[in-house]
This record gives structure tokens, C-alpha cells and sequence, in this order.
């Protein structure tokens, strides 16, 4: 699995243009993440495969949307959460957008069992909080649509702040995953009192304190 450096072709301007503008209303109209779409946005941005993971209290990523509703980018997305490493934890631990290094040593070989050849992996971060990350998966080996990327990356955030508690903790207890080994725990440096592998559905109702601490701070700075 390889990004090198560099802006790959994305999918017709114009429609991505549109895409982003069409997602942009619907953040100015006070919409959340209900407004991403079922399919098309990974496609216009030249991936296979987009996922949305909500960073929980306890350190952990949940995925919430994936485009397309596929089980591929949240299959990748359990991997990671069981080898304890991969873009997704690597970008929220970070804070900064995760590329396929040498870093990974269980993650890269077990992905490219799969399909996956290529993946970048953007936290949102409204501040100093790291509330998701936003992740792009290709068949294909090569330079990723890192503007394009980016820029759905900032739209993303935008609705993730306006998306209401209940929503998100909807969203993220509906997909249960197997724990991963207490000996294998995620880089993201969980609370002390966070049970490493607990049930989705226990880990959900500590996510919506970090979104209502970051939709306060957002809204103080916009006054």
C-alpha cells in the first residue's frame, strides 16, 4: 500500500465542485452528518472508499458513515481497531493527516490482503479537539486527491459540529465490534479507567461530552 507525494487526478471538477458547494448549504442551513451522501462522494474525489470515525472518550474510533455503504472501508476500519495501529489511529493520535509510512508493520501487511492499495486519513479537529477522522481507501496504488480530499475533510467538520449527542451516539453504538487483544491496544492513549475492548455499545455514551464541549468552544469563537 502506497500514496506518494503529490495531487492525483480527482473525479469532474465540477461535479466535486458542486458536491462541496451542494454539502456547504447544507451546513449553512444547520444540517449534520445526515447530509453526507449513501454513494457518490468517494467516487467524484477518484477513491473507492470514504468512512467517517468518531474519536470516542475512551481514545477509540467509531465508524459512522461510508460512502459507499460497503462493508470494505469498515472492515479496514475493525482491522485497525484490532492491530491497534493505521491511518485512522495515526491521524487521531496525531492530529495531523496520516499516509501510508513503514510505521504500520501489522496494519499495511494485513491490508493489502485486501483490496485496499492506497489510503490517507484526516483528523477533524474544531481547535484543539480531535472529534473524527475522515478516511480514503483506493484500489489502486498511487498519488490520492489530497485538495479535494481536504476540502470535504473541512465541510465534514462543519456538519460533525452541528449533528445533535443523540444522533452521533446513535450512530455509534449501532455497529458493535469484536474487542481487540488487551495486549494489542489502539495508540490513542485511552483514559486510565477506559476498558480497552469494551463493546460499542458501552464506549457510545461518552462521546457526545466531547461533541458538546466542542460545539461550545466553536460557538463562542464565532461570536
Amino acid at each position: 500500500m502506497n500514496a506518494p507525494p503529490g495531487a492525483a487526478a480527482e473525479g469532474s471538477g465540477g461535479g466535486l465542485a458542486t458536491f462541496l458547494d451542494r454539502l456547504h448549504r447544507a451546513a449553512d442551513a444547520g444540517r449534520g452528518i445526515d447530509a453526507l451522501p449513501v454513494a457518490g462522494a468517494a467516487e467524484l474525489l477518484g477513491l473507492d472508499t470514504l468512512t467517517l470515525s468518531l474519536l470516542l472518550a475512551d481514545g477509540q474510533a467509531e465508524p459512522v458513515w461510508s460512502d459507499p455503504a460497503t462493508p470494505f472501508g469498515t472492515d479496514l476500519a475493525d482491522l485497525q481497531f484490532t492491530l491497534g495501529e493505521g491511518p485512522v489511529p495515526d491521524a487521531a493520535h496525531s492530529g495531523r493527516t496520516a499516509e501510508p509510512p513503514a510505521r504500520w508493520p501489522a496494519f499495511q501487511p494485513a491490508a493489502l490482503r485486501t483490496s485496499a492499495r492506497a489510503c490517507i486519513a484526516q483528523p477533524l479537529r474544531p481547535g484543539a479537539i480531535t472529534l473524527g477522522v475522515l478516511t480514503g481507501y483506493r484500489h489502486t496504488a498511487g498519488p490520492l486527491p489530497l485538495q479535494g480530499f481536504t476540502r470535504l475533510a473541512q465541510v465534514t467538520l462543519r456538519l460533525l459540529l452541528q449533528t445533535s449527542p443523540d444522533t452521533l451516539t446513535t450512530r455509534a453504538r449501532s455497529r458493535p465490534r469484536t474487542p481487540a487483544p488487551a495486549s494489542r491496544s489502539l495508540v490513542l492513549q485511552p483514559r486510565p479507567a477506559a476498558a480497552h475492548g469494551r463493546p460499542g455499545g458501552d464506549r457510545a455514551p461518552s462521546l457526545p461530552r466531547q461533541v458538546l464541549r466542542a460545539q461550545r468552544e466553536e460557538s463562542s469563537q464565532s461570536r
